[in-house]
């Protein structure tokens, strides 16, 4: 008898945890809409995934082993790349810098920008993007990538220029300002009012909690990334409901295999 009494005090608790999750979930529904809100994406670690043996082997074939030895043998040249490796400093102001005192620095900048931009995509936050703007909103992007580095980058991926309205990062123009800074943010949405975009919500995505933590002092909704699934059960719990994928499972589509259905975006073959 006690313990029918204790399993259904159970399964009392835990219906009422799950329906407190469903009410939540409804509470939000319809608050964020393609009229009001806006998506703004982090690029490394979400978008993108760093290829570092590409990276190594672009700095075989672009760089001397002299240009080697002379980043190493230098203390203020190897100072000022471990900060940008640690994410302390945005790697296009860094060799801005350097090349200002340096005219060997300032020759390297562009092998060096290619290591930087050995990135491949991740396909399937590639595949959420594609299903958050076929809903209609518009999505901006908003990374500590410079920018003569995003340039190069979409001339590698043009599909990822295709696919942002708008993008806000690290240029001469702001003096190369970068998350997680305030100010990067508070530039953002003065950028969006100067373009005209008077979306009242931003929910912005990245993988680092400083990031994340900064933007929600200035009002945007943020999503602290982790994977894709994390993601989608995030936007369903404020009422954002995904549509399938154009590549949807039954066409197995893979960029290395030949389908009936059309090329996309999301299957740059």
């Amino acid at each position: 008898m006690k313990k029918n009494l204790l399993n259904l005090l159970l399964l009392l608790f835990f219906n009422s945890l799950l329906c407190e999750d469903q009410t939540k979930i409804k509470s939000w529904q319809g608050y964020y809409t393609k009229e009001n809100t806006l998506f703004a994406f982090d690029l490394h670690d979400v978008l993108l995934k760093t290829n570092y043996w590409e990276a190594i082997g672009v700095g075989f074939r672009e760089l001397s082993i002299s240009d080697m030895l002379f980043i190493i043998s230098h203390k203020e040249i190897r100072r000022k790349f471990k900060a940008a490796f640690n994410n302390k400093i945005t790697v296009e102001k860094m060799l801005d810098d350097l090349g200002r005192k340096n005219k060997r620095i300032k020759k390297l900048k562009e092998p060096i920008l290619k290591m930087v931009n050995c990135q491949n995509i991740n396909q399937d936050v590639l595949e959420l993007a594609h299903e958050i703007k076929d809903l209609g909103f518009r999505l901006y992007l908003l990374s500590n990538i410079g920018i003569q580095a995003l340039n190069n980058l979409y001339k590698r991926h043009p599909h990822l220029n295709r696919l942002f309205d708008g993008f806000y990062v690290p240029s001469p123009d702001n003096n190369y300002i970068r998350k997680p800074s305030l100010y990067f943010f508070s530039d953002f949405k003065r950028y969006l009012r100067k373009i005209g975009d008077k979306h009242e919500n931003v929910i912005f995505i990245d993988d680092l909690k400083e990031n994340v933590e900064t933007a929600q002092k200035l009002g945007l909704k943020s999503i602290l990334f982790k994977s894709k699934k994390q993601l989608e059960n995030d936007l369903k719990n404020m009422g954002i409901q995904l549509k399938s994928s154009i590549c949807a499972k039954e066409t197995n589509c893979k960029p290395c295999k030949k389908n009936k259905h059309k090329k996309t975006a999301i299957c740059p073959i």
